[in-house]
């Protein structure tokens, strides 16, 4: 993303398409001076105070006098730097929805010296101006996108600065006992400012903090990027029945067939303000024909990514070789959470299966009749409060985050083995230093312009 700071920029701040009002944003130096010409009203916007103005916009170039002179009727909020969302002076204004009015204002306002904004470059130029960091930054970015109240929820508080002030608070610490040690190196080796035991402790310290924010990443991600919840079980034991009965609307072919699923199919829903991908996969039996093994192959890559492994028997049926081979991997797993489910509970049961220990505790639901599923969804909620943190509010959401604060915390590492082994007060000074970086990389102290463009760039045109 090649940017020009100097220039005036402008969007369609709303969705495209026909509606009640639109709203496009000009943001750029001195731009309520250059927007002027453009607004006919009882005030001039130019050399007023930021505020509400109703009026009239104009084409210039129209003939004088001509009915095409003017555009629309509008009202026009004007902000002066630094009091806005880019920390410039802004105008947004706000006309009727119709894709021509929209247009032609667009149009005009280009024709007038101003450009396109680029995805992101709003908030890209609120960063740059330090109205907000890029923890907050990405925070518009996924509360826009959210899906789920939760997800929402999060999003709003990373907005609010709280994980970028735990973030900095860490460094801080840090910040200081690596100037000292810095400090040490311009004066001789008996000369010691930063207090080694002290050192250790908040380096111990600090280590520990990033471990316990670093532990809130699956409930961030899932919260941001919702959970993928696979559905496993042998042929026509009722997932797709159960993916319909979950999303509400008949989405998966059901057939009393075997294999009529051949693939994976995925659809997201929202339960409880919390987003899931319902991830519905073939059937597994044994003697499968090529296609269909083709099918099984993708749903043990599924089960592989599974936040949510959701296991369904028969309690109809006697347990088979392909129910007690998903019995094993469902105790094998330890990386996801699992569900086990007994279907057609509304058929006579089979007490063999009913008994069965591993199946101990089980949900029994009908897809059929619709009996269990409410239970059902009150677990699968369940799931995503299990890895919920402590302290909800300083939680990271993105892979970024993640790796930077890892790479953080083995800087700590190496710095703490230095202290140990009582190296030269340089060496110490050196982790620390790349620690800090790291952390600076996650809140955008320390940015590259390649890091920038590929966050903001995922952003939508107008913001």
């Amino acid at each position: 993303m090649k940017t020009d700071d100097s220039d005036i920029i402008v969007a369609l701040a709303t969705p495209p398409g026909s509606g009640a009002l639109a709203i496009i944003r000009v943001s750029g130096p001195d731009c309520r001076t250059w927007f002027d010409p453009l607004f006919s009203g009882r005030t001039r916007v130019a050399g007023a105070k930021p505020g509400r103005f109703y009026g009239r916009l104009i084409d210039p170039l129209g003939p004088e006098g001509a009915p095409c002179r003017e555009m629309d009727e509008v009202i026009i909020h004007t902000y002066k730097a630094p009091h806005s969302f880019t920390g410039e002076d802004m105008v947004e204004i706000n006309c009727h929805g119709g894709m021509v009015v929209v247009q032609r204002i667009l149009e005009v306002l280009l024709r007038q010296g101003a450009r396109l904004a680029q995805p992101g470059e709003f908030s890209r130029r609120a960063f740059m101006q330090g109205r907000l960091d890029l923890l907050q930054a990405e925070a518009i970015a996924d509360l826009i996108a959210a899906r789920g109240r939760l997800g929402a929820d999060l999003s709003l508080q990373q907005l609010h600065g709280t994980l970028s002030e735990r973030i900095r608070e860490l460094a801080q610490n840090l910040r200081q006992s690596c100037a000292l040690l810095e400090l040490e190196l311009d004066f001789s080796e008996e000369e010691v400012f930063a207090d080694r035991t002290l050192l250790e402790s908040k380096v111990e310290e600090a280590h520990g903090e990033i471990s316990r924010i670093l532990d809130t990443w699956r409930y961030g991600r899932v919260l941001r990027e919702g959970a993928r919840v696979v559905l496993a079980g042998k042929v026509n034991v009722g997932k797709s029945t159960l993916m319909n009965r979950l999303l509400r609307q008949d989405r998966a072919i059901v057939s009393p067939i075997p294999g009529t699923t051949r693939d994976t199919l995925e659809e997201g829903v929202n339960l409880d303000g919390q987003f899931f991908r319902l991830i519905d996969t073939a059937g597994l039996r044994d003697h499968a024909e090529t296609v269909e093994q083709e099918g099984i192959a993708r749903t043990l890559a599924a089960i592989e990514t599974a936040d949510i492994l959701l296991l369904l028997f028969d309690v109809h049926s006697p347990l088979d070789d392909c129910d007690r081979r998903l019995l094993e991997w469902g105790a094998e797993s330890r990386e996801r959470m699992v569900l086990r489910v007994l279907n057609k509970c509304d058929l006579e049961r089979c007490e063999a299966t009913a008994a069965e220990p591993a199946l101990a505790g089980a949900l029994e639901i009908s897809c059929r009749t619709g009996a269990g599923i409410e239970p059902l969804q009150q677990a699968l909620s369940g799931c995503i409060r299990h890895w919920r943190p402590d302290e909800e509010g300083v939680v990271i959401t993105r892979l970024r985050h993640f790796e930077a604060l890892k790479r953080a915390q083995e800087h700590l590492r190496l710095a703490q083995q230095s202290l140990a082994e009582q190296q030269h007060g340089e060496f110490i000074a050196l982790d620390l230093r790349a620690a800090l970086n790291e952390l600076g990389g996650v809140t955008g102290a320390v940015s590259s312009a390649d890091i920038l463009n590929d966050i903001f760039s995922a952003f939508c045109i107008g913001k």
